[in-house]
């Protein structure tokens, strides 16, 4: 798989924003750090300012924690990444509100919410070509 193009070489005027993967939470630390891991690396690779992981439960920092410190960087936009694989309560129901309460908190703050990570256009491709490839390398789980 190619590696996509930086979302900020996509637009003609580079905007500054934050990105916050907002993420269910897990007792599990490394499972944590995968999320922020992931939300610095995403964060990179659009081209966000600052980014941030969020957690809704089990974890922290939870999703107004998030917002509270890239608005204290001077970050106004902010894009919020739902990583949830499927549109159920926590998609369709929690993150809505969670929105809604931060956009009454953080009025300076625009708030974006983007697809969930199983809603993306081109998901299924992507991770049909994905296991492809790890099909045929040697280090594929057994």
């Amino acid at each position: 798989m190619r590696r996509p193009a930086l979302f900020s070489e996509r637009l003609s005027d580079p905007l500054s924003f934050g990105l916050i993967v907002l993420a269910h939470g897990s007792r599990s630390a490394k499972a944590n750090d995968e999320v922020r891991v992931l939300a610095q690396g995403l964060g990179h690779f659009v081209g966000a300012s600052a980014a941030a992981e969020s957690f809704l439960e089990q974890a922290e920092p939870p999703f107004e924690g998030a917002i509270a410190a890239l608005a204290a960087a001077g970050i106004s936009d902010i894009r919020v990444f739902p990583y949830f694989l499927n549109s159920g309560r926590h998609v369709l129901v929690d993150v809505p509100k969670l929105i809604a309460d931060a956009t009454s908190r953080f009025p300076e703050v625009a708030l974006t919410t983007l697809p969930h990570l199983g809603g993306l256009p081109g998901f299924v491709e992507m991770v049909a070509e994905l296991l492809a490839q790890a099909s045929t390398r040697e280090d594929a789980v057994d």
